[in-house]
């Protein structure tokens, strides 16, 4: 079911009052669209009518209407093709309930206080304490546009509780280095939302993390080298193998970014497309191969890459993304330097995910 809600977030990331077609959710996640409407989380919304636009039909728009035998869907921009009969099943409508959805979030995490709208794109789903400190927990239906960025820097106004830090969980993310140092002047934290809806806010809320020493400096020739094939020589990743919670953790210049499955397993592959000697690159479809499951793999290839970049913006200290990770048309690499990256390799050989330890055994004993 966390896919599905996870799916309709992303969605109401660009309108908070979506509304979905059943049918779509039906065909998409049966099971999950049953148990949803049982929890109360996904609510009937009212029927389409005349004059409606209906949407989910192999690509096509169509404009409902209304004749003697029933509901029929008709392509304008097509006249010459028949009406197309819709059924009363075709024309429900759902839509999330934020309300429920946010309780339902804090209980499963055992936040403390009480759910609540505090702006129609920010759900405060509860509060946690550490040490003196109270940090508020909330849910963003964000996208890096200046409205939101005015939205979130508003928020200590939206909450006036004396919270020392505020902790939004974003769908979508794609906010620039600089939007994230800014908002984090202000003790706004944003944090990309798992598919598994796995609400990690210990990592960030942690101590800065002990550092892994640097490699030796690079010689000269291995300056020219890095030089020469485009590749950064100013950042250091170590693969510990370690794992909080549902994250693994690695070290991006000696602090922790913690990474899902899936973008953790494609990093890997880059990795090991460094190590094993060549320039790099690995084509966008082999690592779209690492997701998790069908329901969980991005929409489409730009998606993948964003998510990919998405948990490393605050370590990478202003350089941007698509540095760290380039594109280059239907393949990406990791632009690092490979003897300033490193790993555990017994460590990651024991890990609990099956695809992570088959990428394991491809790196070298050493690094």
């Amino acid at each position: 079911m966390n896919a599905l809600l996870f799916w309709l977030l992303q969605r109401m990331a660009a309108n908070p009052k979506t509304i979905f077609w059943e049918r779509e959710l039906r065909d998409r996640f049966p099971e999950a669209f049953v148990e949803a409407q049982q929890l109360k989380l996904i609510r009937r919304a009212t029927a389409a009518g005349e004059g409606d636009l209906f949407t989910y039909f192999l690509g096509r728009v169509l404009t409902i209407a209304e004749d003697d035998a029933g509901f029929v869907g008709i392509d304008e921009d097509d006249l010459d093709e028949l009406p197309i009969p819709l059924s009363d099943a075709d024309l429900q409508r759902a839509y999330l309930d934020l309300d429920v959805f946010a309780l339902w979030l804090k209980r499963a995490h055992g936040f403390e206080g009480n759910p609540e709208r505090v702006h129609d794109r920010l759900y405060q789903l509860g509060e946690v304490r550490h040490g003196l400190d109270r940090t508020a927990l909330l849910l963003g239906l964000v996208q890096p546009t200046l409205q939101s960025m005015d939205t979130l820097t508003a928020l200590p106004a939206f909450l006036s509780n004396g919270y020392q830090h505020y902790l939004v969980h974003c769908p979508v993310m794609g906010f620039t280095p600089e939007q994230v140092r800014l908002l984090r002047g202000s003790g706004i934290l944003l944090l990309p939302m798992s598919p598994d809806l796995d609400l990690d806010y210990r990592s960030a809320l942690a101590p800065p993390p002990r550092l892994r020493p640097s490699p030796s400096p690079l010689s000269p020739e291995e300056e020219q080298e890095a030089e020469a094939r485009g590749l950064l020589t100013s950042v250091t990743i170590h693969l510990t193998g370690e794992r909080k919670g549902h994250r693994n953790i690695v070290l991006v210049s000696g602090l922790e970014v913690p990474i899902t499955a899936t973008p953790f397993r494609q990093f890997l592959r880059l990795v090991i497309a460094l190590a094993e000697g060549d320039e790099g690159w690995v084509p966008l479809e082999e690592l779209a191969q690492l997701a998790n499951d069908s329901a969980n793999a991005p929409q489409g290839l730009e998606q993948l890459t964003g998510r990919m970049r998405e948990p490393f913006t605050a370590a990478l200290n202003g350089l941007p993304g698509t540095t760290f990770i380039e594109r280059d048309e239907n393949r990406l690499r990791l632009a690092v330097y490979p003897r300033l990256i490193t790993w555990d390799r017994p460590a990651l050989l024991k890990h609990p995910d099956g695809p992570v330890r088959l990428l394991a055994a491809r790196l070298p004993r050493s690094a």
